[in-house]
């Protein structure tokens, strides 16, 4: 497969904020059937990864002219909130963004009961995956998603504001605290925090958890399942909660980061306010969106002092899967081998990632090599949630962070809170 990392231009995509679409019906048949002649396809995807579907779309409808697609795209709680009540309901798109393993509601595991996802094992990307995205994006076997990324959880760095206050980023625990107390030295706060979104909480606590939990290896996921631990009792996970609560305590934060958006901490990034923020890899784009010209970089991060139980939370996201009881299956396929075809545009229009297929791929920057290092070197370990049986563990987290950042809730209460949602059947 060769690389194209130019992005086809001149084409209009039809975007529609939010999920509800009006003035855009698709194509009848003659019995009033809908109609699979190749003139029309809808899209539901993922908002933070608008700029690498909006690429691909483009270069569809430049090569299949009489095709109509339509692209609505959402933030994550909202489409993880709208995704289960349209495929209940029969109205879900031609394609559709859903998340790998399980953990969420809208990850194929939680979906595959219901029969809505289409089988692409007979797809040749399948083949080209590494073996740990092959076994992300299937069950028993079969695959159900065209992942085009492979991103991390990490902290980015605005590297003109650490130039001008002349830091250094921590790479042990040891330098964080410190970090953080300097950067207010400085003027200047050390993360910024959208914590007005549930999910934005999460990302320096996967930075924290990928040392202490799997930094020599992953047989916690399997002890979890197997009843021969538990959240509150593992010692990695307390570790790692106790560390994101002394992070808070310690200011690494803005203060009342729960009432800041995600464009606001992206501004306080991108304007050098904020020296850098946890982000998954896929979010780098917004911030070059509020600063064309800066540059931003992605730092190694760990959360104890051992050099050897490094580890980086790195994993696909998501990508494309096909709504299996639509009658543009033809169409569908159509795009989703498209897409893997021109996996390079995709990832071209997302900077901070990787694609999930390698061949003839060379980094174009020091942070894809970051991330290309980081699976090379065994240090990638999978999505926390990616092993969890239910979705419910999710939104434990996410909401027992919340309440770590006001105060709410304790270290231990959010680990009992995950582990009573673990033990409800």
């Amino acid at each position: 497969m060769q690389w194209n990392r130019k992005l086809a231009l001149g084409v209009t995509t039809l975007a529609v904020a939010g999920f509800m679409l009006a003035g855009c019906a698709a194509p009848e048949s003659e019995d009033g059937g809908t109609a699979d002649d190749g003139t029309f396809l809808k899209i539901d995807w993922l908002a933070n990864e608008k700029a690498g579907i909006d690429a691909v779309v483009a270069a569809f409808q430049e090569a299949n002219p009489d095709t109509q697609v339509v692209v609505t795209t959402a933030d994550t709680a909202q489409y993880q909130a709208s995704i289960r009540t349209q495929l209940g309901t029969g109205t879900a798109a031609d394609v559709f963004y859903v998340w790998p393993g399980d953990g969420n509601t809208a990850a194929i595991r939680q979906l595959d009961s219901g029969d809505f996802l289409s089988d692409l094992s007979d797809q040749a990307f399948v083949e080209q995956y590494p073996d740990f995205i092959r076994d992300l994006v299937s069950i028993d076997d079969r695959a159900y998603i065209m992942a085009p990324l492979a991103t991390a959880f990490t902290p980015v760095y605005n590297q003109a504001a650490l130039d001008e206050t002349g830091l250094t980023p921590p790479e042990t625990w040891s330098d964080v605290l410190p970090f953080c107390d300097a950067a207010m030295d400085a003027g200047k706060v050390a993360f910024a925090l959208a914590g007005n979104n549930l999910y934005a909480g999460q990302a320096p606590y996967y930075n924290l958890v990928a040392d202490l939990v799997y930094g020599t290896g992953t047989e916690f996921d399997q002890e979890l399942l197997d009843g021969n631990t538990t959240f509150p009792e593992n010692e990695g996970y307390v570790e790692a909660t106790e560390k994101y609560q002394e992070m808070i305590d310690g200011g690494c934060f803005q203060p009342n980061s729960t009432g800041t958006p995600y464009d606001e901490s992206n501004r306080m990034v991108a304007t050098g306010e904020a020296l850098g923020q946890f982000l998954i890899g896929t979010r780098i784009a917004a911030l070059y969106a509020a600063a064309p010209d800066g540059d931003f970089r992605i730092y190694p991060f760990h959360s104890d002092d051992d050099e050897n139980t490094n580890a980086v939370t790195l994993s696909t996201q998501g990508g494309a899967a096909i709504y299996a009881k639509t009658p543009r299956q033809e169409t569908a396929k159509k795009f989703v081998t498209f897409l893997a075809e021109n996996i390079g545009l995709y990832q071209a229009a997302m900077p901070g990632t990787i694609p999930t297929i390698v061949e003839g791929y060379t980094p174009a920057n020091d942070n894809e090599q970051f991330l290309v290092d980081t699976i090379e070197a065994g240090q990638a370990v999978h999505f926390l949630n990616q092993m969890w049986p239910n979705a419910r563990i999710e939104s434990a987290m996410v909401n027992g962070i919340q309440g770590l950042l006001v105060g709410s809730a304790t270290p231990m209460q959010m680990l009992e809170s995950m582990q009573k949602e673990f033990d409800t059947e």
